[in-house]
């Protein structure tokens, strides 16, 4: 069997299965990050190509592998680190799901050049959905779920 190279590790058929949807989660808590992967983990439409504890990490790991998506924590270890990541990811292609506890973040989020905020405690479906979206079907730049 062989793998088609879809754009950016979305989702392909190839020998009747499925290819995952690579993921990339940044966040500076090991926590959350642990709890994202296996959130992502369970799921066979995903693979975790890696997580990263700050903006050079991740950069490292999309030079490495480039993601079909990534899921960003705005405030890593600062605001404007987040940000400047974000818009960084989004400048080289790759579609950003941003996330924060605060959402009054997530203007600047968007503006930064994410496809969608989610506030920190998204439920899982929904995140799966943003995530599926941003990589499948190249969701729109803009969108802030509450």
């Amino acid at each position: 069997m062989t793998i088609d190279s879809g754009p950016a590790g979305s989702l392909t058929m190839s020998g009747g299965r499925a290819r995952p949807i690579t993921v990339l989660i940044v966040d500076d808590d090991p926590r959350v990050r642990g709890a994202l992967r296996t959130l992502l983990d369970a799921d066979p439409a995903f693979h975790v190509i890696g997580d990263a504890g700050t903006p050079a990490q991740a950069l490292r790991l999309v030079e490495q592998h480039f993601p079909a998506v990534a899921l960003v924590d705005v405030l890593m270890p600062a605001e404007r680190d987040g940000l400047r990541l974000i818009e960084t990811l989004a400048t080289s292609g790759v579609p950003v799901i941003a996330m924060s506890l605060p959402s009054a973040l997530a203007e600047r989020a968007i503006a930064a050049g994410a496809a969608r905020f989610l506030p920190k405690g998204t439920p899982p479906e929904r995140m799966i959905a943003a995530l599926s979206a941003a990589a499948g079907t190249g969701l729109g730049r803009g969108d802030v779920s509450r």
